[in-house]
C-alpha cells in the first residue's frame, strides 16, 4: 500500500478491533502507535515506520482517531510500500463513567480545545508543539 486513503482504510479496520477490545474492558487509550512494516525479508530490508498519536484525553472514538491518522499520514513520506500494519495502544486507562456534569458548557469548551491541540499536533508534528499560551487579541479595537 502506498496511498494515504488505502492506509487509512486498513487502520480503520484495526481501530474497530481495538475499539471492541477496549469497550469490552470498559477502557480507553491515552494514545496509539501505528507501525508500518515495509519489506523486511530481503537483504535490503527497511526498518518499520512508527507513528505515535497522542491523545489529550483518553478515548477510542473512531472519527477522532481516523482524522488524526489521516493528518499524520498525509505529511509522511513513505520509504517503501507498506506490507503490514500494527496498531498498538501502549497506555490503557479505565473509561470514566459518563456522569452528569454541573457545567456542561465548560466541559464542552475544554473538550473542543483538547481536540484542537490534538489536530494541531498531528498536523505539525510533536516537535512543533512545545506549549500553548493564551495571548491578547491582535485585532484592532
Amino acid at each position: 500500500m502506498q496511498s494515504v486513503e488505502s492506509l487509512v482504510c486498513a487502520v480503520q479496520r484495526l481501530r474497530a478491533q481495538l475499539a471492541g477490545w477496549l469497550t469490552a474492558r470498559r477502557a480507553a487509550g491515552r494514545g496509539f502507535a501505528l507501525v508500518l512494516h515495509h519489506d523486511r525479508w530481503t537483504k535490503d530490508a527497511i526498518a518499520p515506520t512508527a507513528l505515535t498519536i497522542a491523545l489529550t484525553t483518553p478515548g477510542n472514538d473512531a472519527v477522532r482517531l481516523t482524522a488524526l491518522v489521516r493528518e499524520r499520514l498525509s505529511r509522511l513520506e513513505l520509504k517503501a510500500p507498506v506490507l503490514e500494519l500494527a496498531l498498538e495502544a501502549p497506555t490503557i486507562v479505565d473509561e470514566r463513567e459518563s456522569e452528569g456534569t454541573l457545567f456542561p458548557a465548560r466541559e464542552h469548551a475544554v473538550e473542543t480545545l483538547a481536540r484542537f491541540i490534538e489536530k494541531l499536533t498531528a498536523r505539525l508534528g510533536p516537535a512543533a508543539m512545545i506549549g500553548i499560551e493564551r495571548v491578547a487579541s491582535h485585532s484592532p479595537a
